[in-house]
């Protein structure tokens, strides 16, 4: 007999089969057992737990003349025939591939005819999301007077897709994800039942990589025992599915936090020489993060244990928190760009420099240069016990470059012009296409705002670029010789409140006093330097003078 994967090999059979649904399959062997068989029902949830087995498994019992307690004994002609795929009275229809009117009106023809063995006439649409607006129309007439043997079984992961006039005339059944415990715990019973040894943590990371999944486990452990030796280990399933060990993962997350930058790049090029997919390398860099929070909360997570951990329960949240809005950033890029190796590195500088980068206690500019008194701009910062933070790295404060000094972008926008900006937007993508090398990844989901003859200001989609060019001279040099001024940067989040705050500042340190409410724009003799600022700031066209 040929080779049978695993997932086919071990296909549930009856309800005791059925993995991690309990309440689900209670339900419907107590249907089967007082009768109170439904014309229609709905599976719904995740792939990989269970709807279509589930589907097989009710299918046999409500046809088994000698089920026990709700399960089919597998031995009847119709269990046999349901098992082996040979009973005309069970009919399985892929939607994805036949979604079409033509395929409903087909069933609906068929269905006229009683059965030919079963007592019922069971149709399972699997994927039944895919099909489409026509077709559920053709299906609904069915469904509201079907015939007293048919029993429809519609299976799917998406039943926000389905129609609420077909959902209202079905039972619904949620299937929700598995434990990494019942995959583990599952998986652990076929090697059993396979011979093969194996190795707890083995099989504990394919039920982390399943993500709920009994099908997706089982292909990985099926890739896993054909590549073993008779036994499955935590290495070779490391190995083959391109995760990263966690003695690498605990060492890196230990150096970039103690910002030691230089063994931080070479663990960084180490997972990258080996060829491991960065996006996983990320995903499990917050799975780490994520399982320390856990940890320094009292809970042991599923993934790393206590002993694991007991060296970083220390590390402050609000620098896990930090890192972990940086991973996910750079897993969004990672997307987007063909520089991943650059980028990560780069990512992984900034994580090894994060512990010494100032608290930013608001996006607002501190100071705005205008009529009234200055203030000095306050530094706040909060007492970190000793015990909360041990003195790993230096406690020292970075001041900010002149890339994002607010003092400069205030000099810029008092200047700017929408004249000067839009002669700059006009150019923008060409100036980008003809950038190259590190300054090309960091520029190029950008957009200038605000422009003069002397500066522009730039707004980043990721901060990561801007504390970068914020830190390197070299590469603000190249962007200011690129532009042909004085350039300067600020994240996309950013800046909206900021240029609100700007203009709310200059309209309050109006001297003149409001223009009528009817009045235009043509007698600009009459207002206050600060209304001048904002009409050129704005464009003449954009602004209107309103009484208050």
């Amino acid at each position: 007999m040929s080779y049978q994967a695993l997932y086919r090999k071990y296909r549930p059979v009856d309800f005791n089969g059925i993995v991690g649904q309990p309440v689900l399959v209670q339900t419907l062997k107590n249907a089967v057992t007082t009768g109170h068989i439904t014309h229609a029902y709905l599976f719904s949830g995740p792939r990989g737990t269970g709807k279509t087995s589930t589907s097989r498994v009710f299918a046999k019992s409500i046809n088994c003349h000698f089920a026990q307690d709700g399960e089919p004994c597998n031995e009847c002609e119709t269990c046999q025939g349901i098992n082996n795929g040979t009973l005309a009275d069970y009919v399985e229809i892929d939607a994805a591939s036949n979604n079409g009117v033509d395929e409903i009106r087909n069933i609906r023809s068929q269905i006229k005819y009683a059965p030919l063995v079963a007592d019922y006439k069971i149709y399972v649409i699997d994927e039944a999301h895919m099909l489409s607006l026509g077709a559920f129309n053709a299906l609904l007439k069915t469904l509201e007077e079907p015939p007293a043997y048919a029993v429809f079984i519609l299976a799917t992961t998406n039943p926000q897709k389905i129609p609420a006039t077909i959902i209202s005339r079905l039972q619904k059944y949620d299937f929700h994800r598995l434990s990494d415990e019942e995959i583990t715990e599952q998986l652990s019973s076929i090697l059993k039942q396979e011979n093969v040894t194996y190795e707890e943590d083995a099989l504990k990371m394919i039920a982390q990589l399943a993500n709920g999944g009994m099908r997706d486990a089982l292909s990985i452990l099926d890739q896993a025992v054909t590549l073993s030796n008779g036994e499955v280990t935590l290495d070779l399933v490391t190995n083959l599915t391109g995760t990263t060990k966690k003695n690498l993962l605990l060492a890196y997350l230990r150096d970039t936090y103690q910002g030691e930058v230089k063994k931080s790049v070479d663990e960084i090029e180490e997972i990258i020489h080996e060829g491991k997919d960065l996006s996983q390398f990320i995903h499990d860099l917050i799975v780490l993060l994520k399982e320390l929070l856990l940890f320094q909360n009292g809970i042991v997570g599923t993934t790393y244990q206590a002993d694991e951990l007991k060296d970083f329960k220390e590390i402050p949240s609000v620098w896990v928190f930090s890192a972990i809005k940086i991973l996910n950033e750079q897993n969004q890029l990672l997307q987007k760009t063909v520089y991943g190796d650059l980028l990560t590195e780069i990512m992984t500088i900034q994580l090894a420099n994060l512990a010494k980068e100032p608290v930013k206690q608001t996006s607002v500019p501190e100071k705005i240069q205008h009529s009234q008194p200055k203030t000095p701009a306050k530094i706040v910062s909060e007492p970190v016990s000793k015990a909360e933070f041990q003195p790993i790295i230096e406690k020292t404060v970075i001041e900010k470059g002149d890339f994002t000094d607010h003092d400069r972008l205030n000099s810029v926008l008092k200047q700017a012009t929408r004249t000067d900006l839009n002669d700059l937007l006009d150019k923008w993508d060409q100036l980008i296409e003809q950038t190259e090398g590190e300054l090309a990844a960091a520029i190029k989901y950008t957009k200038p705002v605000a422009a003069s003859t002397e500066g522009v200001i730039v707004a980043f989609k990721f901060p990561t670029f801007v504390t970068k060019l914020d830190q390197h001279a070299n590469l603000r040099e190249d962007f200011t010789n690129l532009l042909g001024k004085k350039s300067y940067g600020i994240s996309e989040d950013e800046w909206p409140e900021y240029r609100k705050s700007y203009l709310q500042t200059l309209r309050k340190g109006q001297a003149s006093p409001p223009v009528q409410k009817t009045e235009e724009l043509n007698n600009e003799s009459e207002l206050s330097p600060n209304m001048e600022a904002i009409i050129k700031f704005l464009g003449k066209e954009n602004v209107k003078i309103i009484d208050d």
